[in-house]
């Protein structure tokens, strides 16, 4: 998209957003949203990995996804450009209705902002985002959740699906503008692991965390009006 100036008050959602613009304002609860829209459940660069005797790790994008424990570790690290991140992040480890573990997060999408003048985040509502999606919740043996396939997306009522999966990889967002100014946030933090289910009387593992994804911002005139900006590229936990 490219337009002289731009004003965003709802949300603007897609895989990947591009937009090329002299001036871009976001007011209210204006939203550049690509959260979860990246690469599927152990997908993707950075992919999380997925065992059916110990559940799902989260991706890794920026940083690196969360293990499962100290056995089941996330092998497939960091990746992608610091200074023009364009890589979506990478889906949590998961098999969703088979094999003991639930559904990995997907990751974020990607988002590239050129703003000849200035891009405003006014208002803490605000936000620029492209965060990975958190892993499915392992299931307890007999509650109505398990048994429910309507609830629980199709899994086995026994609650055999006992792991949680790895939460999906923050995406990307690059900003080329001449001031950034506001109180909004810039986000592509990773989805957190889906928590540990019970089977048989024993709480099995949750998944791992995502990795945080990639921001950059190159600004011409931003010696103090990125002061009050919320940069938030931050993994997650489980």
């Amino acid at each position: 998209l490219k337009v002289d100036a731009l004003v965003i008050a709802g949300s603007v959602s897609a895989r990947h957003v591009h937009v090329e613009a002299g001036e871009l304002r976001l007011v209210g609860d204006g939203a550049i949203d690509a959260d979860g829209p990246g690469a599927s459940q152990s997908a993707g660069s950075g992919a999380g990995r997925a065992a059916h005797a110990w559940g799902g790790t989260g991706a890794s994008h920026g940083g690196w996804g969360g293990d499962v424990g100290d056995t089941w570790t996330q092998s497939n690290g960091p990746h992608g450009d610091v200074d023009e991140p364009t890589a979506y992040g990478g889906g949590g480890g998961g098999f969703g209705t088979t094999a003991n573990v639930r559904l990995g997060g997907s990751g974020g999408g990607r988002i590239k902002l050129t703003v000849s003048g200035v891009l405003a985040l006014d208002g803490s509502r605000t936000r620029i985002a492209a965060n990975g999606l958190a892993g499915a919740d392992g299931l307890v043996q007999d509650s109505v959740f398990a048994r429910d396939p309507a609830l629980n997306g199709g899994a086995a009522g026994s609650a055999a699906e006992r792991y949680g999966g790895g939460g999906g990889a923050g995406g990307s967002v690059w900003i080329v503008a001449g001031a950034v100014t506001g109180s909004g946030a810039i986000q592509a933090t990773g989805g957190v692991g889906g928590s540990a289910g019970v089977y048989q009387g024993v709480e099995w593992w949750g998944g791992g965390g995502g990795g945080g994804g990639r921001i950059a911002v190159h600004c011409a005139n931003c010696s103090s009006s990125l002061l009050t900006a919320r940069l938030l590229p931050a993994g997650a936990r489980w």
